[in-house]
């Protein structure tokens, strides 16, 4: 299994609520009433995927990562999060100039861009994201 679909099925775990609202009371009732150890555990379990994933897919997060000397196997748990390197507006500037049009921080390929469609956003220039369509 690649890191994109461990990463989809870890935020599918935790989709705590699935189906729908909890109601006027909580909107994820699991997830509001968990305890701090358990929520914990979720931001580390998503971590620790979304950094292999973004390892994986994006050149500039790697790059980052590699700049600092780690790789996704020393984030471990939510205790790393201190490890990781800032992503800075300059960082995307840097990217899109070196990559352009858009430059290479993103984790969804042309392919996907292309079928999905594209939503821009600036902070200085335009930048692409997407709406996940999963």
């Amino acid at each position: 299994m690649d890191s994109r679909e461990r990463f989809q099925q870890v935020l599918k775990r935790y989709r705590l609520d699935p189906v729908e609202p909890g109601g006027d009371e909580c909107w994820s009732p699991q997830l509001e009433t968990a305890t701090r150890g358990r929520l914990r555990e979720i931001q580390g379990d998503k971590l620790v995927a979304a950094v292999a994933f973004l390892w994986d897919r994006s050149a500039l997060y790697r790059r980052l990562l590699e700049q600092e000397r780690l790789r996704p196997a020393d984030i471990k748990s939510l205790d790393d999060l201190h490890k990781l390197p800032l992503l800075t507006r300059e960082a995307f500037v840097e990217s899109q100039k070196a990559c352009p049009p858009w430059g290479d921080y993103s984790p969804i390929s042309q392919q996907i861009w292309t079928r999905d469609g594209w939503l821009l956003f600036t902070t200085g220039a335009p930048r692409p994201c997407r709406a996940p369509s999963e």
